[in-house]
């Protein structure tokens, strides 16, 4: 189940209701949907502030 605005946005099995709109909708995030190899699930990967796709700033190093 997936709650917006005090509401049920989505009701269902993880692999029929996860979707990339529905977290940009419910989490106002953008995301890459990927099926977890161990189990078949849904894996939800951010794509995080300030980090591009395609390897063009993968890693930040720490000082």
């Amino acid at each position: 189940m997936a709650v917006h605005n005090k509401s049920i946005y989505a009701e269902g099995k993880p692999e029929d209701i996860v979707t990339q709109d529905m977290v940009r909708k419910v989490f106002q995030m953008e995301c890459e949907i990927a099926v977890d190899p161990l189990f078949g699930t849904p894996t939800c990967i951010p794509h995080g502030r300030g980090r591009k796709l395609n390897g063009e700033q993968r890693y930040t190093q720490l000082a």
